[in-house]
């Protein structure tokens, strides 16, 4: 192998390494902007429910957001929580809209199920508040590692690469 290929092969497996870490970095990235999806779609849902005084099963579909559109399909014979817990489930899978969520942002999710559609309609309000205000404080939190480990991620995986070529070329 000339020098000429042994350059090219050293930077395409640099690239190839840095896109990695690029990738990596993106699942941080869309964990902050569903982390915010999710905290608008709680917002609309406590003003549909508890100002406009929509049933349930309207009020999650009218959030626009997949999670409570999913629930809401699927919430005919089944309690609100069940089919919220179904929806996240199904949506936390790899390659799902949700998949990029942490074990304790899904617990956020867990405890919404765990009270939705039972109760006073204070009760409701406070249930939504508080998941309201977890994701918020989960996405600024997500947000700031999102703006460290991006940076990270990306250089780890240009110096990878090139360690990899030093020792292959």
């Amino acid at each position: 192998m000339d020098a000429g290929m042994r350059l090219a092969a050293a930077l395409a497996l640099t690239a190839a390494c840095a896109g990695l870490g690029w990738s990596a970095a993106q699942r941080q990235t869309r964990r902050v902007k569903a982390l915010e999806a999710l905290r608008r779609a709680v917002s609309r849902l406590e003003e549909d429910m508890l100002e406009k005084r929509l049933p349930l099963g309207e009020a999650l579909a009218a959030s626009g957001h997949a999670l409570f559109v999913r629930a809401a399909r699927a919430g005919d014979g089944q309690p609100p929580g069940e089919a919220l817990r179904a929806a996240a489930r199904a949506l936390s899978a790899r390659g799902g809209q949700l998949d990029s969520l942490t074990p304790a942002d899904m617990a956020a999710i867990d405890r919404l199920a765990g009270g939705l559609g039972r109760g006073s309609a204070e009760r409701q309000r406070l249930l939504l508040a508080e998941t309201a205000e977890e994701l918020a404080a989960l996405s600024a939190n997500a947000e700031k590692l999102a703006a460290e480990r991006n940076r990270l991620y990306v250089s780890l995986g240009a110096l990878g690469g090139l360690a990899l070529a030093v020792m292959l070329v």
